[in-house]
């Protein structure tokens, strides 16, 4: 498994989080919806891929600084 959070062009931020492992019996769905209502709750967007494993990337808006 591999985790990673960095600043993206502009005021963005991606957190990928990789397992090259086959994906989890029913895919986890409730930890699925959760996470995607969290990212949407934070004006975010979500994206699964399952190629070589699972990748989960998920795309936030860094606010500004007040």
């Amino acid at each position: 498994m591999a985790v990673a959070f960095r600043r993206e062009a502009g005021d963005a931020a991606r957190l990928t989080v990789s397992d090259d492992g086959p994906a989890a019996p029913g895919d986890l769905a409730a930890g699925n919806r959760l996470i995607a209502g969290l990212t949407r709750q934070l004006g975010g967007r979500i994206g699964i891929t399952r190629e070589g494993g699972t990748r989960i990337g998920i795309d936030l808006p860094i606010p500004e600084a007040a």
